[in-house]
């Protein structure tokens, strides 16, 4: 186990015991006082019975939300001040409104009573609701008792309690109230900052231009842990293309949530403060982030949203299929880094901030990454295109492009083999390691090629030279994967100054693919002396041009600065 790269768990250990800040207002309820135990019992019941997430906000959240939705939505904010002065400003304009919660829990009690005594009208949009949440009622609750059986404990609660028709209908009645609460001051919310985003105050802002499909982007920044998707970010910020977008990004709503002047002090010193700040907040960033994506989403979908850039660390299938509504075109921007130095900068980062991350979530994550983005660009309906990045280089320093997946053409230009052969070592990753030397102890060059073969079984792949020259394709003609090298000297040159080439034509043989044999043999040769001469592998960067939109950088011939 090396010293200073190896985290074994979650450090401070009792990091997750900091108490989050509350979404719930628990004075508000018509019937009294709630404690937060019963608070937190009530949101672990709302999701399995209702599927939403029944936050049980006051209206100063919920209009705080909006404002930060439709700022984010309407306006090119450039930076996080600018977006925290914005929503201040919205929420200083706003007029008040006033709900009666008693009178929106009467109705939903009455309704709900109506739906026991079979005197609500079957047809309803509300019978059915609660038709749903009957049935997941009496499917769930017994695992709902289980999971919280500590809480209901303190609370001194029967568990038989739960299977009485009484409490079943407080509690429908408790979560249709949530409901029917949470919307109405949704509505409200929207309507008001609607209005007050329109008034002179606002003229200042510059608009987000609004796109059809034709040319409206989407593009999703991921990458593995300590990866440089922030410095994907900001080079894709600074290109004209990109200037003029939805940033979705849960931290940038974090200190509106909760300036860091407002934190209780009773509650948490300084230390948990600087560590936890990110934490206790999420919950509540984590909403406004998918409330930014499904306004966006029904832009997109009547054809008149912006473009959108959204920064997460994984390109999962609900991302993709939320970006590309409305048949947007939809770019993924991968964030690429050595594994190995990745630890490195999480253990500097964790001693800078004092959370360090286990090695075996961030390896794990780095595992993962191989396949999420080839599925996202191969095998996804619809598919987006890809760009990955060698983000090696010091903060400020041009990105590198390693791969261009172009999902139009069916191609995928490599620019950096050595850095793309690595890519598709991580699939091998050994998430177990404790130290460098045990990161690829099961590597083989077999199973490496495998995972560039799920790329030619769909697309044409074209491995390039630093001049930008083709030197290798690989790609399925029908009867099979054939490998074919365009010019001899130009691919021995290439495999001189990068032999990890030899672990790529060794692990093409393997796997049967259709290669010359006497090109084979050469290639074998050529990189065995190479081997003998270095002592290892001596491979350098190839392409230093970052060109982040796709079809531009495939019609230049010659580099370009970004």
């Amino acid at each position: 186990m090396k010293k200073n790269w190896y985290v074994e768990s979650l450090n401070p250990q009792n990091f997750n015991q900091i108490p989050p800040i509350t979404l719930f207002d628990s004075t508000r309820y018509p019937y009294g006082n709630i404690t937060p135990l019963e608070i937190q019992l009530r949101q672990s019941m709302a999701w399995p019975i209702t599927s939403q997430n029944l936050c049980n906000m006051n209206y100063e959240h919920i209009i705080k939300h909006e404002a930060i939705v439709a700022i984010s939505t309407t306006f090119r904010i450039n930076d996080e001040k600018q977006l925290e002065k914005a929503v201040k400003q919205a929420l200083y304009l706003a007029p008040q409104i006033d709900i009666d919660p008693k009178q929106v829990l009467t109705e939903a009690t009455s309704l709900v009573g109506s739906y026991f005594n079979d005197t609500l009208d079957n047809q309803s949009s509300t019978y059915k609701i609660l038709q749903e949440w009957s049935n997941n009622y009496d499917q769930k609750i017994d695992s709902i008792i289980n999971f919280n059986s500590d809480i209901i404990s303190n609370l001194s609660i029967n568990k038989e309690d739960y299977k009485t028709i009484e409490t079943k209908k407080k509690i429908l009645s408790d979560l249709y109230f949530d409901k029917t609460l949470m919307e109405k001051y949704t509505e409200l919310a929207e309507k008001t900052i609607s209005k007050t985003l329109n008034t002179e105050e606002f003229s200042n802002l510059q608009r987000l231009t609004i796109r059809n499909k034709d040319n409206r982007k989407a593009l999703l920044v991921v990458g593995g842990a300590a990866c440089g998707k922030g410095s994907v970010t900001a080079e894709l910020k600074k290109g004209r293309t990109y200037e003029d977008q939805v940033e979705l990004n849960p931290d940038l709503y974090k200190s509106i949530i909760l300036p860091h002047n407002e934190i209780d002090r009773s509650k948490y010193n300084h230390e948990q403060t600087r560590l936890a700040h990110g934490s206790i907040t999420h919950p509540e960033s984590s909403v406004i982030f998918d409330k930014i994506a499904e306004r966006w989403q029904k832009m997109a979908n009547v054809n008149a949203a912006p473009n959108i850039l959204m920064d997460v660390a994984r390109a999962g299938r609900w991302m993709t299929n939320t970006l590309s509504s409305g048949g947007t075109t939809v770019e993924i921007h991968a964030a690429d880094l050595d594994s190995n130095i990745a630890i490195h900068r999480s253990y500097q980062r964790g001693e800078a901030t004092g959370r360090f991350m286990p090695t075996k979530e961030l390896l794990r994550g780095h595992q993962e990454q191989v396949d999420l983005q080839s599925d996202a660009l191969t095998k996804r309906t619809p598919s987006s295109n890809l760009v990955v990045y060698n983000s090696e280089g010091q903060i400020g320093d041009p990105l590198k492009i390693v791969l261009l997946g172009d999902k139009d053409n069916k191609t995928i230009s490599i620019f950096d083999a050595k850095t793309m052969i690595d890519y598709l070592s991580k699939k091998q990753l050994n998430i177990n390691a404790t130290s460098p030397e045990e990161l690829y102890e099961n590597h083989s060059n077999l199973q490496l090629t495998k995972n560039l073969l799920e790329f030619a079984n769909n697309f044409k792949v074209i491995f390039h030279n630093e001049h930008k020259q083709p030197i290798l394709s690989i790609h399925n003609e029908g009867k099979g994967v054939i490998a074919n090298i365009f010019d001899t000297q130009l691919f021995n040159t290439e495999l001189i100054s990068n032999p990890n080439l030899l672990k790529l034509v060794t692990g093409l043989k393997e796997n049967t693919v259709d290669i010359n044999i006497d090109l084979f043999n050469q290639a074998i040769k050529i990189g065995s002396n190479i081997t003998a001469l270095s002592g290892g592998d001596k491979a350098t960067s190839s392409t230093q041009a970052v060109i982040p939109n796709i079809k531009a950088y495939q019609s230049q011939n010659n580099q370009r600065e970004r």
